[in-house]
């Protein structure tokens, strides 16, 4: 503790002494002149009331003040042991009954049970005869008293003691205490409930209360003032006073309780002490005071005591009814309301005098009465019952409350007196189902009629909950086939990533719109088909489980018709491209064919071939390679691989190609941009890209212009995709590829619908509308976007956005087989050629390196050779088959020799994959393919190294 807290703590306990020792001195002079003694003895009061309230730590105080008390009352009569004996005993004595008290009674608590009265009573009359008894005692050890004289003494101090404890203790309590830890606010109104549970007293908080105190102390004095004049004219005998002083106290204590029986008790003592100092000696009976003062303040505090148990007890039922959600509705035993709460008064819309009195059938709705008159007869049993019926509103509008009701008996005579109801207004949870109902109703038609599958599922494990009869009707699974079943199960994903990807898009977005997938349709005899479907899906949380919605548009018709239309597309390009290609064509000819004659001319002169002519020779055919890989692209007869590619040396590469199909008038720039990545893609898919943002920019500009290519690099941070490249797009690398003409331009309607199916501006006949759709439908399905920017007669920008590949090139998922031993060597070859030319030249080339080669003209010829060679003795030791063939081609072949001899290698050779979609599914073997053209040396190692492996098994 500081030094001012100190200082501050000593100055409170000198003004306790002094406060202590000048009421006693104070309170002297008011004795009568025939008695030393007072009818009570304030000193008693403090210091208990200040023991209950503060605690035993204030024991050194009080027993310092006791001192100060005795010493100037003695004036030096008794000796020092003496009177610090007296002291100690005194103060220990209080200091014991108050810590009794204390620890049976929270004396702070605001609310006293008459059982805490009864403790406080008893505490403090036990503590004041121990203290008489004890004080006496040492004041008979001077000299010996009479027995009569001791227990008088005795008597007189007790009572005196009692009498001042029972004035101070309660007032200290029950009036000072509260006063001084009232809150400090102004006279709002609010709601006290006091009296009866049936009539319930609204009082201010501010000034009426205190008018009341007012109104109450001024009718105790005139009390007190009666008592003085009848007494002291001698009207009645001293103590005749204590019935009419009864009535006052029984008022106020019934009024107002322990505070005001406090109050009273108080007014009592002061009334008290001026009438022992100024009523003659005659008529002075200080005995007869002290007993009208203790039996008056026994009866007062108890019946206070009693009825604040029954102020509470009411103030917390109308409490409870005030605040009470419910509304609570008491009726007699014939049905009149004895009392609403201002809630069941709310509910009925009026006053609540508008309802007390009146039968409850008036307030229930006609159509429910029977209804209402059949629950009452069983609360007339003695049943509870809870119901629901409907109440009518002061605007005639039907209410919906839920009841619980109950009998009510007497307490005395158990007969039963009425009921009582909690009644709960549940129209808005009525509406609100309803409107559940009508809203689930509308979801669940919704949902169903849906002209698009729709399905609900568990996202933690993908277990279906729900789908519509078109989910069930595209994926070819019922209902009750799919609920319940997990979708990887079903085995519904085309792609099983895509699960994944849909999950991820959501997180980064919130939902995924129009993100085509593949789906597995299961097919009518088996297997299954393979569709596509636009897919949107939203999450859904209930409770702590995460759920998906999503809805699914098949457009594996429209995908069929426009691939049927984009080849028809690709045929017209295909004229417009013929003229091109063939002029390339025909000077590789021409090449081809002069050096071969200058070769021949060479050898018919006997002269040496020059090499410089045959690597024209073959340089020739590596262009016409070219030429017809391009063409394969652009048809898609090439098979799809998807690898990691780099975008500049595609341009560079198909640079030729772009500008055969520009005009003169418009002039072909490309730019590339440093450090761009590579990215995972297919080859021809990028081919297609370029010929269509090509095609369109010529079409765009038909007066000539420039047509720009730039490519990019451009990375995205984390939140930047949906607004730096697009929806449903991630964070990462992106190479970048912008194609900008000066042509006529797109305005916002153009631009808004230039991505859509069969969408075009053109004239009927001059364009099919799938150019700009095939781009944005190859850059979706690699998970990038593509953007348009456009204004009349201002050009057009495309620009495209492709993830960057995240990882090294993956070889291809050809079969390989591993070259050993040596290029030339001995072995039975087994061709099957159908070309006579191929044919020839093949056998000759392997002849000339130690071959011994067998041939035949197609696939099932090859396959009767096979058989002969074998039943001859002389069996091949690896066959070489065309894959294009008539009969049987050579993947066929190759799955027929599979079966029957899986030991012979098998080597196809092929201009382009001719696999087609309804072709037969054939076995996944590792079949090595050469492609056309190819190198000699490349044709013996392959072969080579097939021999030697099957040497090896």
């Amino acid at each position: 503790m500081t030094v001012a807290g100190r200082i501050v703590r000593w100055i409170v306990v000198m003004l306790v002494i002094a406060a202590y020792v000048g009421v006693d001195l104070m309170l002297r002079p008011l004795a009568g002149t025939t008695s030393q003694y007072l009818p009570f003895y304030l000193g008693a009061g403090l210091a208990f009331a200040l023991l209950l309230v503060a605690g035993e730590r204030w024991f050194p105080v009080l027993f310092v003040a006791r001192l100060i008390i005795l010493a100037l009352a003695s004036r030096g009569q008794f000796s020092l042991a003496w009177t610090v004996a007296s002291a100690t005993v005194h103060t220990m004595v209080y200091a014991l009954g108050a810590a009794v008290v204390s620890r049976r009674v929270v004396v702070t608590r605001p609310i006293w049970r008459v059982q805490d009265v009864t403790w406080l009573l008893g505490g403090m009359y036990v503590s004041a005869a121990v203290q008489a008894l004890a004080s006496v005692w040492l004041l008979n050890m001077r000299g010996r008293l009479p027995s009569d004289v001791f227990w008088q003494f005795v008597s007189n101090f007790a009572a005196g003691d009692a009498a001042g404890m029972l004035v101070v203790v309660p007032f200290a309590l029950f009036v000072v205490r509260p006063l001084l830890r009232r809150e400090r606010g102004g006279a709002e109104e609010i709601d006290s409930y006091v009296g009866s549970p049936d009539s319930p007293v609204s009082l201010l908080a501010g000034q009426r209360p205190r008018v009341e105190l007012i109104g109450q102390a001024t009718a105790l004095f005139a009390a007190l003032v009666l008592v003085g004049t009848t007494v002291g004219r001698g009207i009645v005998i001293p103590g005749g006073a204590l019935i009419i002083l009864f009535l006052p106290l029984a008022w106020i204590s019934v009024r107002d309780g322990l505070m005001g029986s406090a109050i009273a008790i108080f007014a009592y003592g002061v009334g008290t002490l001026l009438f022992s100092r100024y009523t003659p000696a005659p008529l002075l009976n200080v005995r007869a005071l002290q007993s009208d003062l203790l039996i008056l303040s026994f009866a007062g505090l108890l019946l206070a005591a009693a009825r604040s148990a029954s102020h509470e007890s009411a103030a917390r039922y109308w409490q409870l009814v005030a605040t009470a959600a419910e509304g609570i509705w008491r009726l007699d035993s014939t049905g009149n309301t004895v009392s609403v709460s201002s809630r069941m008064a709310a509910m009925l819309g009026r006053r609540e005098e508008e309802i007390v009195g009146h039968h409850a059938a008036e307030f229930i709705a006609p159509e429910d009465l029977p209804y209402w008159n059949a629950q009452r007869r069983d609360r007339g049993a003695g049943r509870a019952s809870a119901y629901e019926l409907r109440l009518v509103h002061a605007d005639g509008s039907r209410v919906s409350v839920l009841v619980n009701a109950s009998p009510v008996r007497s307490v005395t005579t158990g007969e039963q007196v009425g009921a009582v109801a909690l009644v709960t207004d549940v129209t808005a949870m009525r509406q609100a189902e309803r409107q559940q109902r009508h809203a689930q109703l509308l979801l669940e038609t919704a949902f169903h009629s849906s002209q698009d599958a729709m399905a609900l599922y568990r996202s933690s494990d993908q277990v279906l909950i729900e789908v519509n009869a078109v989910w069930s009707a595209v994926t070819a699974y019922s209902r009750e086939a799919a609920i319940g079943r997990p979708l990887n199960e079903l085995g519904i994903w085309g792609d099983p990533a895509d699960a994944a990807r849909v999950e991820e898009l959501v997180r980064e977005h919130g939902f995924t719109r129009d993100f085509e997938i593949t789906f597995n349709r299961r097919g009518s005899v088996g297997g299954t088909e393979r569709g596509h479907a636009l897919l949107s899906a939203y999450p859904i949380q209930l409770d702590d489980e995460r759920y998906m919605l999503v809805t699914a548009r098949d457009i594996s018709v429209e995908r069929r018709a426009a691939d049927a239309q984009r080849q028809v597309t690709r045929m017209e390009e295909l004229g417009r491209l013929a003229g091109g290609v063939a002029h390339d064509f025909n000077n590789l000819l021409t090449v081809i064919g002069v050096y071969a004659q200058m070769a021949r001319s060479s050898i018919e002169g006997g002269e040496a071939v020059s090499l410089s002519d045959v690597d024209e020779i073959k340089a020739a055919a590596d262009r016409g390679h070219e030429l017809t890989r391009r063409l394969l692209a652009f048809s898609r007869h090439q098979p799809t691989e998807v690898r990691v590619v780099q975008l500049e040396p595609l341009l560079r590469r198909a640079d030729g190609m772009l500008r055969s199909l520009l005009p003169s008038g418009i002039q072909l720039r490309m730019e590339f941009g440093e450090a761009v990545p590579a990215i995972m893609a297919d080859e021809t898919q990028i081919d297609q890209v370029l010929l269509n943002l090509v095609v369109n920019a010529r079409d765009a500009m038909p007066s000539g212009g420039e047509l720009v290519l730039r490519t990019s690099a451009l990375r995205v941070r984390e939140g930047e995709a949906a607004t730096l490249v697009g929806p449903d797009t991630l964070p990462g690398e992106y190479v970048v590829l912008t194609a900008t003409d000066t042509g006529v331009g797109m305005d916002a309607a153009t631009q808004a619908r230039a991505f859509e199916p069969f969408f075009t501006t053109k004239a009927p006949g001059e364009g099919t509308g799938l150019g700009l759709a095939v781009i944005y439908g190859i850059v979706r399905q690699a998970r990038g976007a593509v953007r348009v920017n456009s204004a009349s007669g201002r050009g057009t920008t495309f620009t495209i956005f492709w993830p960057a590949a995240p990882f090294a090139s993956v070889p291809s998922p050809r079969g390989r087989i591993t070259p050993s031993g040596t290029p030339r060597g001995g072995g039975h070859v087994l061709l099957i050629e159908d070309d006579a030319v191929v044919r020839r030249m093949t056998r000759r080339v392997l002849a000339d390196a130690g071959f011994e080669v067998s041939t035949a003209e197609d696939g099932a010829r090859g396959l009767a050779c096979l058989k002969q060679l074998q039943h001859d003795g002389r069996p091949p030791d690896v066959v070489l088959s065309d894959i294009s063939m008539p009969v049987l081609n050579g993947r066929e072949v190759a799955a027929r020799l599979l079966v029957s001899d899986p030991l012979l290698p098998v080597v196809l050779v092929s201009g382009y994959d001719e696999m087609r979609e309804d072709a037969p599914a054939l076995p996944n073997v590792p079949f090595p393919v050469l492609m056309k053209p190819y190198e000699v040396a490349e044709l013996i190692t392959l072969v080579c190294a097939a021999i030697a492996q099957r040497a090896t098994q």
